[in-house]
This record gives C-alpha cells, structure tokens and sequence, in this order.
C-alpha cells in the first residue's frame, strides 16, 4: 500500500538518492540537473526533504512531489509544485495522482492560495495525464494568454502545460 507523507528531516539521505535518482532517468523532466544537485550539501537536502511530500511503500520513498509558495506580495497566493517523480518500477499505479492530490487537499486547508501552478513537460504524457482535467496548457507566454481565451477543456501548445 502506497502512503503519501513527509519525512523527517533525518532522512534526507532517502530523499536525497530519489531527486538524484529522478534528475538521472529523466533529465528533459526537471528544470536542474544530476550535474548541478549531486554537490548540494546536507543542509540544502534537509531543507529541500522538508517542502516534498513522498510516496512511500514499505515505508520506502519510491515517489515525490514538491510545493513551494510565493514569498512576495504579488506571489504569496500562489502555490508552485514541481519535482513530481515516481519511480519507474511503480508506473501506472496512480502513485503520482495520488500524490498530486494530497498536495492540493492541504492547499484547500491553507486558505490563502487561490493558483496552483504544476508546469510540466507536455512531451511527458504522464505527466500531461496528471494535471488533467480543467488545465491550461500552454508554451510561451503569448500562447498562455491565447489558450486562457479559448479554454474548454484541454489546449495543448507547445512544451510546458500549467494550472
């Protein structure tokens, strides 16, 4: 049975090893790289296992899923998840809906969010599958505001999909 919950900043190590894992496997997937995260230090990857949330079998870390807030006035409303990763081996379970689901039932508890941002590859059909329904997709900023005129379900335009 998959669990979806935080880890204690002890385990970072676990966290750690799935990012870098994820950022090996599926490098067009992430906006960072194996090269750049590989040198973080213990700090860095205690704070960044604090603001994930991961999937755990057994106890194990076998997918994740990060939410960061705006921290300035016109951007504090708006909650940005990224890093969604599930190990390969647990594919086609619902792993990573599951998790994405988790994340938007706390932000409904939170209060002050009113946009949620997930920006994901739209070559990456799982990940286009996802974010679905009631999404924007959507490449550069002018097709953003195209798209935002003519939604009625789904409008794909070119590499990045955002709700």
């Amino acid at each position: 049975m998959i669990e979806i919950a935080s880890l204690p900043p002890e385990r970072w190590k676990e966290s750690r090893d799935l990012r870098l894992a994820s950022l090996r496997l599926e490098p067009a997937a992430f906006g960072s790289s194996y090269e750049e995260e590989v040198s973080f230090d213990e700090t860095e990857w205690k704070r960044r296992t604090s603001n994930a949330l991961f999937a755990l079998e057994d106890g194990k870390p076998v997918g994740t899923i990060t939410c960061i807030f705006g921290n300035h006035l016109k951007t504090r409303h708006v909650a940005h998840i990224h890093g969604v990763f599930v190990d390969p081996s647990r594919r086609g379970r619902g792993i990573g809906r599951k998790m994405l689901e988790t994340v938007l039932d706390q932000l409904k508890n939170k209060g002050d969010i009113v946009k949620v941002q997930l920006t994901v590859n739209s070559k990456r059909l799982a990940a286009v599958n996802l974010s679905e329904p009631g999404i924007c997709h959507s490449g550069t900023a002018e097709e953003r505001v195209e798209s935002r005129r003519r939604i009625s379900g789904r409008i794909a335009h070119g590499e990045n999909a955002l709700i």
